[in-house]
């Protein structure tokens, strides 16, 4: 009788645990509390409040410290974000200057992809103050994606783009006042 009795509950649970699940009409919201203050406070990069400053840079003054400002040129930032507006994307870190894409890949060729990793240096709208890592894959004859070496060409193009847009960005902001 034990084992009868253990048999229907344990079918009894097995049958709950594949049911529907009806998740209601909430939304995650990662902007809400503890959430909202984790993105608001920490860089991806760095881990904390601060701002990540490669190869020196500033000290910054006692008043600048609570401006809650940026390291990052937003001109360049922003042409980075057009740039590849059409890649999803995996992280967006605006106070340490990083965009990494997820693997794109288009109709035209599926069997390659491709993911950028865009990093903003510095504050200055110039070439080096951005730095855009290349990734691609092809897909070989067992349909396994396998990396492949990239030119240093793509990501100078990359690069040369975004700043291209940038100085036509500050250009627009700066005709408007």
């Amino acid at each position: 009788m034990y084992k009868i009795i253990s048999f229907f509950v344990l079918a009894l649970f097995l049958t709950s645990c594949g049911g529907d699940v009806n998740t209601g009409s909430e939304v995650y919201d990662p902007q809400v509390g503890d959430d909202r203050h984790y993105s608001e406070m920490q860089s991806l990069i760095t881990k904390s409040d601060e701002p990540i400053v490669l190869f020196g840079g500033k000290k910054k003054s006692s008043s600048d410290s609570d401006s809650g400002g940026s390291i990052v040129n937003s001109y360049l930032w922003r042409a980075a974000l057009e740039s590849i507006s059409f890649m999803p994307l995996i992280a967006v870190d605006s106070r340490g200057g990083a965009i990494l894409t997820d693997w794109y890949s288009t109709h035209q060729s599926p069997n390659e992809k491709f993911k950028f990793n865009i990093i903003i240096l510095s504050s200055e709208l110039q070439i080096s103050s951005i730095r855009v890592h290349a990734f691609k894959q092809v897909k070989n004859l067992a349909g396994q994606w396998q990396p492949v070496q990239v030119s240093g060409e793509l990501s100078r193009n990359i690069e040369d783009n975004i700043l291209r847009k940038a100085i036509s960005l500050k250009a627009k902001a700066s005709s408007k006042d």
